[in-house]
C-alpha cells in the first residue's frame, strides 16, 4: 500500500479496498458544489475518493455517506497547489482500475489586480484550476479508455464569459476549462467517455460566503443565487443529453449570451464599474484564507 510522505495528511477510507464499485474522484469535496457532486454519486452506489483541505470538515462528511449510502469513501487531505500533494494523489489513482467518474472541482478565488498581488498566489491559482485537473485527467484516461466508459466534469465558472476587474488570473482559467473540455470531448469520444464543462454562477457556497458575496448580493436584477444540489442536477441533465458545455440558470445562460454581443469596450466598462460596487477594496489576500476554498 502507498504511504504518504510526512508532508500530506492523509485519511484512509473505512470499508472494503477490493470493492468492485465504480469510483468516482471529486476534488474539493467539502461543501458546496464538490460534496453535492460526491452525495449525488454515493447516491447512485458508487464508491468516493474526495479530496479536501478541513480534515474535520471533509471526514464529517465522508462518515455520513459511507453510513448512509454504504459505500467505501476514501479522504485526501490535500492543497493541490503543492506538487507533493497533486504527485501524491496521482499516485493513488495510477493503482485504480475502477475509475468511472472524475470531477476536478477543486478552486478558489481572489479580489486583487494582479498587478498587485503576489506572483507565488497567482501561479497556485493557475496551478489548482489547470495543471491540476489536466494532469489529473491525464491519469485517469487511460483507465476509461480501456473500460470505454467514463466521466469526466470540469467546474468552470461563469466568469469564463464574463471577465471581471480584480479576477485576471480566475477568468483566464476557468476559460482555459471551458476550451480544454471542448477539444477533450473531441479527442476522447470515441472510447464512450462524457466530457462535460459545467459553468454555474452565484451558488450557495463556502465559495462565495468567502468572499462575503453571499450578504451583500440578493437575488435581484440579473443577480440569481442557485443550491449546489440544483447546479449536480443541471450538470447530470446535461450530461445525459450530451452537451458538453452547460450553464446552469436562465439568467446565466442569458448573460452569458449577452456577452457575446455587447461592444467590448462597452463590457470593460459596466464590468470595472460593477465591480468597485459589490467587492470591498482588498489588496491584500491572505493566501490561507482564500485558498481555503479548495475544500
Amino acid at each position: 500500500m502507498l504511504r504518504p510522505t510526512n508532508h500530506i495528511k492523509y485519511a484512509p477510507f473505512e470499508g472494503n479496498m477490493l470493492s468492485s464499485r465504480k469510483l468516482a474522484v471529486i476534488t474539493g469535496a467539502t461543501s458546496g458544489i464538490g460534496m453535492a457532486y460526491a452525495e449525488y454519486f454515493a447516491a447512485r452506489g458508487y464508491d468516493l475518493l474526495i479530496t479536501g483541505r478541513r480534515r474535520e470538515i471533509i471526514q464529517n462528511v465522508a462518515s455520513e455517506f459511507r453510513s448512509r449510502y454504504g459505500v467505501n469513501v476514501e479522504v485526501f487531505i490535500a492543497d493541490l497547489s503543492k506538487h507533493e500533494d497533486l504527485s501524491f494523489l496521482l499516485q493513488m489513482l495510477g493503482r485504480r482500475r475502477n475509475v468511472e467518474v472524475l470531477v476536478n472541482n477543486a478552486g478558489f478565488g481572489m479580489d486583487c489586480r494582479f498587478s498587485e498581488d503576489e506572483l507565488d498566489h497567482q501561479m497556485a491559482m493557475l496551478k489548482v484550476h489547470v495543471t491540476a485537473p489536466v494532469m489529473l485527467i491525464h491519469k485517469v484516461l487511460p483507465v476509461m479508455i480501456e473500460n470505454n466508459s467514463g466521466i469526466i466534469i470540469n467546474v468552470s465558472s461563469l466568469a469564463a464569459y464574463l471577465p471581471t476587474a480584480n479576477n485576471a488570473m480566475y477568468s483566464s482559467t476557468k476559460s482555459f476549462l471551458k476550451s480544454f473540455t471542448e477539444s477533450l470531448h473531441m479527442d476522447v469520444g470515441d472510447y464512450g467517455i462524457k466530457v462535460q464543462c459545467i459553468c454555474p454562477g452565484f451558488t450557495y457556497s463556502d465559495f462565495h460566503r468567502n468572499h462575503n458575496l453571499s450578504e451583500e448580493i440578493k437575488n435581484q436584477g440579473l443577480v440569481h443565487w442557485m443550491k449546489p444540489s440544483d447546479v449536480v442536477d443541471y450538470s447530470i441533465d446535461c450530461l445525459n443529453k450530451g452537451q458538453v458545455v452547460c450553464i446552469p440558470g436562465h439568467m446565466n445562460r442569458f448573460l452569458s449570451r449577452l456577452a457575446t454581443v455587447v461592444p467590448r469596450s462597452l463590457y470593460y466598462l459596466i464590468t470595472f464599474k460593477a465591480e468597485k460596487k459589490i467587492r470591498k477594496p482588498q489588496h491584500v489576500i491572505n493566501l490561507a484564507y482564500t485558498r481555503a476554498v479548495q475544500g
